[in-house]
């Protein structure tokens, strides 16, 4: 898994931060540590990549705050064939 770091520049706390991939037959949320975001702090989630098939894949992670805009990353990998 890969982990993720997001920050709250704010003053205020954020709850119930919705993380999400959009492909989920190769990506998945292995861990959420960001149910709750302290003002000023910081929480890690971790995503994992284990896609079904050989061949690129691509997808896009969403965290969505309860208030304002979301934010998007990219996702590639490159599944392989097992021996």
């Amino acid at each position: 898994p890969v982990t993720f770091t997001v920050r709250n520049a704010s003053a205020v706390p954020a709850s119930a931060l919705d993380v999400a991939v959009s492909d989920a037959a190769a990506w998945a949320i292995a861990s959420n540590g960001c149910t709750m975001l302290p003002a000023q702090g910081t929480c890690t989630f971790q995503v994992s990549f284990a896609p079904k098939a050989a061949g690129a894949r691509a997808g896009q992670l969403t965290v969505r705050p309860t208030a304002g805009a979301p934010a998007l990353a990219e996702l590639t990998g490159n599944g392989t064939s097992p021996p």
